[in-house]
Parts: structure tokens; sequence; C-alpha cells
């Protein structure tokens, strides 16, 4: 389970746009060609980040290869090299860039000296950098507001933080996170809900309203130790909190209020093993499996599968809701579902 041997070979580095209509290539890019300087896990490869945009422009991460900024017609804006990074193991990269106001935030933990910096959306100028104690993880900032300031916060190891995205400033801190930090935090409530299922099991719902070091105070509402992701993100629905154990085919559901369960690891049966997270639509949930298996569940306290449907391919990325389409990227295609 270790990270692939050191590569020799250059890999092209590519950004792609497609037609959402008719999945026509509308444009091509290659932000880099180069030989990667260490190898990765064998689940993913080099393009494991999400891409985001403000509606003007894509801002695409490589990790290591560099971070670029595109127009939506393919016209690079800026790129910006953060160096190179080492992972644990060797497992490679997957933490995704993230847009809060006019600065873009990029967690950078890894074996070295881990950071987080904000860079201006505009010009990829640096506006800050904070170092931080950790060692690798791989999940994305959650951006929220609250009480009309923005956070930007950070799960990991040895401590979530909440960062004020204009200056970096550390707004609250807490502990109790697991190794090997993957799953994005979910928002709602007033709470933010973290979760990590490497070497244990941990969940929590922490007030956005806290402020300094909040660990094993009342601004945790509550925690758990059991039931909680590796790899896939939690999805909120009203107050219900879903997510997967480990990475493993089974199901929970918990109160988001209290953390009690409303069921839990409950078998998807026929599923076997999940990378992407959850999403909640129209009154269903949907888990998408490695295998291509994709499970359409009642969204209720109830646990409850209403139809299951096969893909001939094997999905790793989180699938996305866009109106009435839903899209899904496995290893060898991108499919769009929708009604006729």
């Amino acid at each position: 389970f270790g990270g692939g041997p050191k590569p020799t070979k250059p890999s092209e580095f590519l950004v792609i746009a497609l037609d959402r209509q008719t999945g026509a290539i509308r444009w091509q890019k290659t932000a880099r060609k180069e030989v990667p300087h260490e190898g990765h896990h064998a689940s993913h490869g080099y393009a494991s980040a999400s891409p985001v945009t403000d509606g003007e422009r894509l801002y695409v991460s490589f990790g290591s290869r560099g971070l670029f900024c595109y127009d939506l017609e393919g016209n690079l804006k800026w790129e910006k090299d953060l160096g190179d990074m080492r992972t644990r193991g060797g497992f490679g990269e997957g933490a995704s860039p993230a847009l809060a106001g006019g600065v873009l935030i990029v967690n950078w933990d890894h074996e070295d000296q881990s950071f987080i910096v904000a860079l201006d959306k505009k010009t990829g100028a640096e506006v800050w950098r904070k170092e931080r104690d950790e060692r690798s993880s791989w999940s994305t900032p959650l951006i929220v507001e609250h009480e009309g300031r923005l956070q930007a916060i950070v799960s990991a190891t040895n401590r979530t933080r909440s960062y004020d995205p204009l200056t970096g400033e550390v707004i609250w801190e807490a502990g109790g996170m697991t190794a090997n930090v993957i799953p994005t935090p979910v928002v709602g409530h007033g709470n933010v809900y973290l979760m990590s299922g490497f070497q244990g099991r941990s969940i929590q719902a922490i007030k956005l309203s806290s402020r300094g070091d909040v660990t094993d105070t009342n601004n945790i509402v509550w925690s758990v130790r059991h039931s909680a992701p590796y790899v896939p993100s939690p999805v909120l629905s009203g107050d219900r909190l879903y997510m997967s154990k480990s990475n493993d085919a089974y199901l929970a559901c918990l109160n988001a209020h209290t953390g009690e369960s409303y069921y839990q690891d409950q078998a998807l049966e026929g599923m076997r093993g999940i990378y992407a997270s959850p999403i909640a639509a129209n009154g269903y949930l949907y888990v998408v499996g490695r295998e291509g298996m994709v499970m359409v569940l009642k969204d209720s306290s109830t646990f409850e599968i209403v139809a299951t449907n096969i893909l001939d391919d094997r999905i790793d990325a989180s699938p996305v809701m866009l109106g009435k389409e839903l899209f899904i990227r496995g290893h060898k295609y991108v499919y769009c579902i929708a009604e006729p």
C-alpha cells in the first residue's frame, strides 16, 4: 500500500474543458510536462485535486507541478510553483485549492515543513503564508462565512485549525483527529463537522463561533469514535449526517445535533469499497462504489435502498449534481446522467 516507484518518464498534465451538453472537448491545455519527483499510491494518480472556479477563472492544482489559473476560454493567466511535496510513504498528493473572497487557499501538509498559503486569485501573488505543525494530510480547506466573517477550516492530525483567509490568523483550533486526515469538513446548524478514519475513528461537531484552543471544551458540541470515513467526505442533509465506514461499503447516519446514530454501519450489499463522497439531492442519497456501482437511498433517518445501477468503470472521484444532471468521472470515461 506504499507509494509506487520513482517515475522515470515524463507525464503530461492536462486541463480539459468539456461541453456540458455533448461531452465534446471544447479546449485542452498542457499545464506542464515533466517527470514527477516521486511516485504515488496505486489507488490514484497525479491529478487527484479538483479544480475550482469563481465563474470567471479556473484554478487548477497539480500540486508539485504547480498551480495554474486560466480564463474560461483556456487562456493561461498565471501559474505558481510552490515546490515539491514529499508525502508520507510516497502516497502522492490530493488536497484541492479553495477560493475565499479574493484569495486562493492552498494547504501544503507533507513530510518536510508544512504550510498553508493564500494567493491573490487575480495574480497568483503570495498574500500570506503560515507554517503548520503537521505531517502529510490530504484534506481540502473548507471555506465558510459565519457571523459576517470568513473562515478557512483545515482538518488535520495534530490540530484542526480555522484561519482568517485575509490574514492567516488562527481563529480557533482543536485536537482530536486521527492520522492521514483526508475528508473535507461540512457545516450546518452553526457547527462544523470533522472526521477521520485511519488508525482509529473520530467525528467531531465544533461550534463555528469558537475562539482560541477549544480542545476538550464545550465548544465541541459532541464527538464519537465510530463509523468515520478514511477517504470519502461526509454529507449533511437536514439534521442527518451521512458517512461511509473507512473506505468500506457500510453507511452510517448520525443526528447532526447530538451525534446519536439513526443507523450505524449498514452494509451496502454488492458494493465493494468507496472513495467517492456521497451526495444528497431531491430526497435521495447517492453513493458511488469504486467498482462502478451507484446506489440510491432514501434521504431519511431510516435505511432504505431504492435503486442500484452499474457503470462499467472504476470510480474514485466524487459525483457532482448540477441542475437535473449527475456528472461522474470514472477511470475511463466522464458520464453525464439525466432524464431523457
